[in-house]
């Protein structure tokens, strides 16, 4: 399921990856953190923004940032949450 803030919950299919190599924001240097993404079909979620949450298998995963956006395919790094 994706809720985008503000908007109507639309049911979609997600991959989530963990452990991911991050360079976090606003570092000149390479820094690398660990994390989370999660990939979805832009025809189904649109190109999500930060705040708004993705949910599978008990889980919610809220986005932080766009990292890629292919035109077919959105990825997007997000903080994992229980609900």
């Amino acid at each position: 399921m994706f809720r985008p803030v503000g908007g109507t919950p639309v049911p979609c299919l997600i991959e989530v990856e963990r452990d991911v190599e991050l360079q976090p924001d606003s570092y000149e240097a390479t820094v690398i953190e660990r994390g989370i993404t999660v990939e979805a079909m832009v025809v189904e979620v649109g190109e999500p923004k930060r705040g708004d949450v993705f949910e599978a298998g008990g889980m919610s995963y809220t986005v932080r940032k766009i990292v890629e956006n292919d035109g077919q395919f959105v990825k997007v790094v997000v903080n994992e949450n229980h609900y």
